[in-house]
């Protein structure tokens, strides 16, 4: 494990990924770093169950009518 002191980084971006896993963020300096959630013992999220992917997405109504017009 790798230990990285944070206090004078800021991040412009965090975000989680789909599955709960992972954090992703971007710093001021536009580096990225992948973060894996584990709880205080190590062990990693365990979920009840599986998502699976859709075939939508879903968008604004203002970025719909720019795309048609």
């Amino acid at each position: 494990m790798t230990t990285l002191a944070i206090e004078s980084i800021l991040f412009f971006q965090m975000k989680i990924s789909y599955d709960d896993q992972y954090l992703i963020t971007v710093a001021e300096d536009a580096s990225i770093i992948l973060w894996k959630i584990q709880d205080k013992d190590g062990r990693g999220l365990k979920r009840d169950k599986d998502f699976g992917w859709a075939e939508e997405i879903l968008i604004t109504k203002s970025d719909l009518e720019e795309k048609v017009y």
